[in-house]
Formats: C-alpha cells, sequence, structure tokens
C-alpha cells in the first residue's frame, strides 16, 4: 500500500468533522472532504461560513495538495460513490472513512416534531452513515493490506440513553452504533476493521462516580421537562404580547 494514506470524512466542514479533517492533515493524510451546503444554511451559518466548501477550501490552503472537497449531501448515495471511487483511482487506496455527517432536529417534544424533520433526521444519520459505508468498504476490502482500513462512524452522547428533547436524534445515534457494529461483525476475517465513535455525555468529573452520576441523570430529568414548559409558556406569551416583548427588548 502506497503513501499517502487517504481518508474519507463525511460531515467535513463543521463541529467533529472539521477537527477530524484537520488532525488527519497533520497527520500527513490526503483527505477526501465532503459536506453539503444545505445544511449549512438550515442551521443559519451560511452567512458567517460561506458554506461547506467555502470552509473546506480555506482548510485546503492551509494543506496544499491534502484536501479534495465535495459539496455533497451524504443523502445522494450514487455520488458518494463516485467520488469515493475517483478518489481510489487517484491513489489506489482508500484506507479510512469517518462518518460524522449529522443533522439535529428537535427542542421539543417527540409527538410535536414533524414528518419532515423526522425523515430529515432519519436519511442524513441513518441512511447517510449506509451509504458511506456502501461506498468506501468495498474499496477498504480491495487494498493490498485491508488490514490497516477503518470506518469509524460518530455516534454522539446520545447513543447512550434518551435526552429531553432529543428523542428522535437520539433514535438514530442508537442506530449508528448498531449499524457499525453490525458491519464490523460482516467484516470478521476481512481485516477491515468497524466501531462506532461513542461519545461520552459530559458529566463533572466529580460526579462521575456511580452514586452521584445516578443522582445526576434524575436531576437532568426532573428539570429538563420544567425548563421546557418554561421556554414553551415564554415563546407563547412573546406570541400573544409581540409589542411587550418589544418594550423589555426580547425579540
Amino acid at each position: 500500500m502506497g503513501d499517502p494514506r487517504v481518508a474519507v470524512v463525511t460531515g467535513a466542514a463543521g463541529g467533529i468533522g472539521l477537527a477530524t479533517v484537520k488532525e488527519l492533515c497533520i497527520r500527513g493524510y490526503v483527505v477526501v472532504a465532503i459536506d453539503t451546503s444545505q445544511w449549512f444554511e438550515r442551521a443559519g451559518r451560511s452567512e458567517t461560513h460561506g458554506g461547506a466548501l467555502a470552509v473546506l477550501k480555506e482548510l485546503a490552503d492551509r494543506f496544499p495538495g491534502q484536501i479534495w472537497a465535495h459539496d455533497l449531501d451524504v443523502t445522494d448515495r450514487g455520488g458518494l460513490r463516485e467520488i469515493c471511487e475517483q478518489a481510489a483511482v487517484e491513489y489506489g487506496h482508500v484506507d479510512v472513512c469517518v462518518a460524522a455527517a449529522a443533522i439535529v432536529e428537535g427542542g421539543n417534544a417527540l409527538w410535536e416534531m414533524s414528518p419532515d424533520q423526522f425523515r430529515d433526521l432519519c436519511s442524513v444519520n441513518i441512511t447517510g452513515v449506509w451509504n458511506a459505508m456502501s461506498a468506501v468498504v468495498p474499496l477498504m476490502l480491495r487494498n493490498e493490506s485491508p488490514h490497516h482500513c477503518r470506518f469509524v462512524a460518530i455516534a454522539s452522547a446520545a447513543a447512550h440513553e434518551g435526552h429531553f428533547g432529543l428523542a428522535a436524534y437520539g433514535a438514530t445515534k442508537h442506530a449508528v452504533v448498531g449499524l457499525v457494529e453490525g458491519l464490523a461483525a460482516d467484516l470478521v476475517g476481512t481485516g477491515v476493521t468497524a466501531s462506532p465513535c461513542r461519545l461520552e455525555p459530559h458529566v463533572p468529573r466529580c460526579w462521575s462516580e456511580p452514586p452521584l452520576y445516578t443522582a445526576w441523570r434524575a436531576l437532568r430529568n426532573f428539570v429538563g421537562p420544567i425548563i421546557y414548559d418554561a421556554s414553551w409558556n415564554r415563546r407563547n406569551w412573546r406570541r400573544q404580547w409581540p409589542s411587550a416583548a418589544r418594550l423589555k427588548g426580547e425579540f
């Protein structure tokens, strides 16, 4: 297997994906960096970042010759496969894939979520990971040294337990764990490995012991609905009395 090693990263223009691209470049990888401006615009970040491709181009200037930037939605199965195959033809191998593309929809109770929100979550967070698997794993199996190949999917702290206002998002992250662990079973004996990256929930270190952690979870689950009720009442009050909200400077 020749140098440099080649990695595919989805969700590459923000958060964990962007940090992964930077670290891989520092380690000498060529990175096929994939993200889409569609979700940047939905998240209201297009004005500050100029879209996903602009973020990746800026990073490519820092690491010349190491980043192939692509503006693509991970729900585009055919497009994703084509990009990965192009990288395999160019370099002769694909060694690593980090599936970090994800969206977050929620903030309300599960029964208040719209069908479109639920569908988007499943399309990006679950089907997007499956599309990455389908595009990259066959290329890894063709490598001269497949035992150097790794597939990783970011599963989030929401893969550990339910979170208030994020039931559907948490369900997709639990699904990611199931997908990747199943893939790992399918890959036994091939040399390629697959693992989900389960990010630990943020808990103060002094509370990490079992009794205190249990108490922390109970407190969070008790306070969460109260905060939700208060925030809903606040929003509802602002809808009914916009002039009063403006007078108080609460836009």
